[in-house]
């Protein structure tokens, strides 16, 4: 099959001023049941993603406003004010379990957290020196999904040490946005509205610039316009800490794509694959931040660069840059390999062996303790974790193992679409 790409206007999207933001704090019942873990003794974008060591502040929070005004600014850092609806109670969260109550003996723990389609709880499990996941915690969503089948989108944001979690990825109108604290499970939710909902969209955090956001089917009823499908928009939805100016312009991408997948690595960032209104897609392209200073002006000295196609169509697919090499692995793609782009050269370099099972949605990334490739199945297949290790000589990952009883929930054993993040924090 011949894949086509289209070349797609690029339109630059004005968004109007936002509104001065308020807080809204929802508190996560206690968990009752108990939990029974069993440890193995046998021996998942890596740096899935390459954000920064997360620092120890908390989640932001806003001040309350009667009558919020349209500032030319964002407001100044926010603060938290009391709960304004009722809590979430127990009966509203199934599949909820304990978390294990001994004191860690390392606080720091390299963490997969993921959400399933319709599953109402994250899942927090630690990435074991064995290859292997141990379950941290469980958190439940902070707000319903319209659709029964459906699950948020998840980010790790290391500045506010939290879960900064966005509408519903099947449902454009779903325009929740906030932030789930991972050491109390508080829930905070924005008012700058920034995010107006969206569906298959993919976001990376950058140290400059915050939460971005790219493409996906954007929902324009704000502006009283329909649905924007493949859309170019980039988005920028939450600032860096401590830096409230004004929000940024952020240039269209080139190409309007859906389910793409997206890294920072670098002061640059990268967005690939996904579809367009007809085909799937290898395109790259490349939005460079080395020379912009943090906080300074984006108009007209930003831009997306596109880059030397890849040698794989792919969606619903995963980044992760790992030796200097950028590795598209798992969702729908051409085969079932992982391919190797070096990034300054424009070209694949390198293509794994067949993974054994087909991953069309899901995790990959690389254990930081091992230097092993995990990739954890979606898409409807059963819950099979695959684990290659890397051959520097050829840049590429090697032949896959299949990994018996790797620590994940029984009721993950036969899993739908995943939502998932991974990072390291620390749980002290």
């Amino acid at each position: 099959m011949t894949w086509i790409r289209r070349k797609s206007q690029d339109v630059q999207i004005r968004e109007p001023q936002h509104v001065k933001p308020h807080t809204t704090t929802v508190e996560v019942p206690q968990i009752t049941e108990a939990l029974t873990t069993t440890t193995s003794t046998t021996t998942t974008t890596t740096t899935t993603t390459t954000t920064p060591k997360p620092t120890t502040t908390n989640p932001p929070t806003t001040t309350p406003t009667t009558e919020p005004q349209a500032p030319t600014k964002a407001p100044a850092s926010p603060t938290t004010q009391a709960p304004t609806q009722a809590p979430i109670t127990t009966d509203s969260i199934t599949n909820y379990v304990q978390p294990q109550t001994e004191p860690p003996s390392n606080p720091n723990k390299q963490t997969l957290a993921m959400i399933s389609d319709a599953s109402t709880v994250i899942d927090f499990y630690e990435v074991l020196p064995t290859n292997k996941f141990s379950l941290i915690k469980q958190l439940p969503v902070p707000y319903a999904m319209t659709k029964p089948q459906s699950r948020p989108f998840i980010i790790y944001n290391p500045e506010f040490q939290a879960i900064e979690i966005m509408g519903d990825v099947h449902d454009h109108k779903n325009t929740e946005h906030g932030w789930v604290d991972i050491s109390s499970g508080r829930y905070t939710r924005s008012n700058y509205n920034r995010f107006e909902g969206r569906e298959q969209f993919a976001g990376v955090w950058t140290e400059k610039l915050g939460m971005l956001i790219f493409g996906g089917h954007k929902n324009k009823a704000k502006w009283r316009k329909p649905l924007e499908r493949y859309s170019t928009c980039v988005l920028q939805v939450t600032y860096p800490r401590n830096m409230y100016t004004d929000w940024k312009y952020m240039p269209n991408l080139k190409t309007g794509r859906t389910l793409s997948a997206a890294v920072h690595h670098e002061d640059r960032v990268y967005v690939s694959g996904g579809r367009d209104s007809a085909y799937a897609l290898e395109s790259i392209e490349m939005m460079d931040l080395q020379r912009y200073t943090k906080g300074g002006e984006t108009k007209r000295k930003l831009t997306w660069q596109v880059l030397r196609p890849m040698n794989q169509a792919a969606k619903q697919h995963s980044l992760f840059v790992f030796n200097d090499i950028l590795f598209s692995a798992i969702g729908e793609r051409d085969r079932r390999t992982v391919e190797g782009y070096n990034m300054n050269r424009q070209s694949t370099v390198s293509e794994s062996s067949l993974s054994l099972y087909n991953h069309v949605s899901g995790a990959a990334f690389v254990n930081d303790h091992t230097n092993s490739l995990m990739l954890v199945a979606g898409g409807g297949t059963a819950n099979y974790v695959e684990v290659s290790e890397y051959d520097e000589s050829s840049e590429t990952w090697g032949e896959f193992d299949f990994m018996f009883d790797p620590g994940l929930m029984k009721k993950q054993d036969s899993r739908p679409f995943l939502s998932w993040t991974h990072f390291t924090h620390n749980y002290a």
